[in-house]
């Protein structure tokens, strides 16, 4: 909910793109972060797992004491709801409500035009219901290649990268290779999420992107069926992984922030976040069976689903 929330946000700002991009490096630093939490503490610090886990829940307070005092909410509209017209008791009632309402709408057309805006035909928080379902139906092409590469990249770590390790038959083995792993792929996260104001992806490279993540899935899952690359070296891929799942986030926001009347960007920056939700879902079941079918593979207890492969 806080992300679809500070998404749309972004619109109501001069530069979206700039926004979107700062948000998204953030978010990609929060990875890095969030491993180098779990690895410091405990090591360094001494903490129990249970006590570095309870330490991180004062960032949900930090975030409120930098909605509220740090982040410039000069810009921001003041908040607006739908006005319902009473039922009028006659008909001149009725005409003076009409006559109210068109008023309105000139004033709000009206100021599109002082901000140098194109008045839209409709603003978003005027749509019922069954149009905004079909305006969000427009917009696929976003949602469907952020819900692929998530698809694929969380597929990867929930159920690949946890059945490599050097030897594979080594618990420490596999579980140093899957950390290893997943800090690589939030390094490559992270740079690429930063690079939304250097860089814009076109329709078709936003659409390259997910199907190279997914080749990348089908790579690993040979590699650790077979073995026939099996060293330190996957981490060089693991990194690439995280590049292309960080550039589709940012390109996908940028992009539609460009390709969608201002007067929408608000809910479809919002819809649109559902998509990397929904590639989650679906990489923690496929990640589970892939790793049952992989340990199956390898002759490995200990998976959460047994699967014969």
């Amino acid at each position: 909910m806080m992300e679809a929330t500070f998404l749309a946000m972004s619109s109501f700002y001069t530069s979206p793109v700039r926004c979107l991009t700062c948000w998204s490096s953030g978010t990609g630093l929060a990875g890095v972060g969030g491993y180098a939490w779990v690895a410091v503490l405990p090591l360094w610090g001494g903490f129990s797992f249970q006590t570095t886990l309870e330490l991180a829940s004062i960032f949900p307070v930090l975030y409120v004491l930098v909605f509220l005092f740090v982040l410039d909410r000069s810009k921001l509209p003041p908040a607006r709801t739908c006005n319902y017209m009473a039922i009028p008791d006659s008909s001149h009632d009725t005409a003076m409500a009409v006559v109210d309402n068109a008023n309105d709408q000139w004033e709000m057309k009206k100021k599109e035009l002082e901000k140098g805006e194109e008045p839209s035909v409709y603003d978003a928080s005027t749509m019922g219901f069954k149009a905004k379902m079909r305006f969000i139906m427009t917009l696929g092409p976003y949602i469907i290649s952020l819900t692929t590469v998530y698809l694929a990249e969380y597929t990867m770590q929930t159920g690949v990268w946890s059945a490599i390790g050097f030897p594979v038959e080594s618990k420490e083995a596999r579980a140093s290779f899957y950390s290893s792993a997943g800090l690589a792929y939030q390094a490559g996260v992270f740079i690429s999420r930063s690079s939304g104001v250097l860089f814009q992806a076109t329709r078709p490279i936003l659409y390259l992107m997910p199907a190279l993540q997914v080749v990348l899935l089908v790579f690993f899952t040979f590699v650790a069926a077979t073995h026939f690359w099996y060293n330190w070296g996957l981490l060089s891929l693991c990194f690439v992984a995280g590049l292309l799942g960080g550039a589709v986030y940012v390109n996908a926001f940028t992009l539609l922030s460009k390709e969608i009347p201002s007067s929408h960007v608000e809910l479809a920056l919002s819809a649109v976040s559902v998509g990397d939700t929904v590639g989650v879902m679906l990489a923690d079941c496929a990640g589970l069976f892939l790793q049952g079918c992989l340990y199956s593979i390898n002759h490995l207890p200990g998976a959460t689903i047994n699967v014969s492969c």
